[in-house]
């Protein structure tokens, strides 16, 4: 009789053990892509609450009603409609027909400081 002295996988082994690891990665991957994403966005949206909440403050020290517009935080835009945030609308894509975004608010100073949309 002749004695199996294996000391290593099989090809076939081996395979396998990759085949699942690709599936499992091809699965999770995206999941955690989609993760980053959204942590960005909400990252997005709250920056975006502050800078409304200065707006909202300089507007009523100048005495004027808060208009509907964008506001802009790094790559992400914010819609403010009816005087209130619209936390649905957290988008990367520039929005169209806008000429302009808020990008900060200081109460102190009482400025409001807008960025022109570029012409796309």
């Amino acid at each position: 009789m002749r004695k199996n002295n294996r000391k290593g996988f099989t090809i076939v082994e081996l395979v396998i053990v990759i085949a699942v690891i690709a599936i499992l990665a091809g699965v999770l991957i995206p999941t955690f892509a989609g993760v980053a994403t959204k942590a960005k966005k909400s990252a997005a949206l709250q920056e975006a609450r502050t800078i409304y909440t200065e707006y909202v403050a300089v507007a009523a020290e100048k005495d004027v009603e808060v208009e509907d517009c964008w506001i802009k935080v790094g790559t992400y835009y914010v819609q403010v409609a009816n005087g209130k945030l619209v936390d649905t609308s957290v988008t990367d894509k520039t929005p169209t027909g806008v000429t302009s975004f808020i990008t900060a608010a200081d109460i102190e100073t009482g400025n409001v400081t807008t960025e022109t949309a570029s012409a796309e």
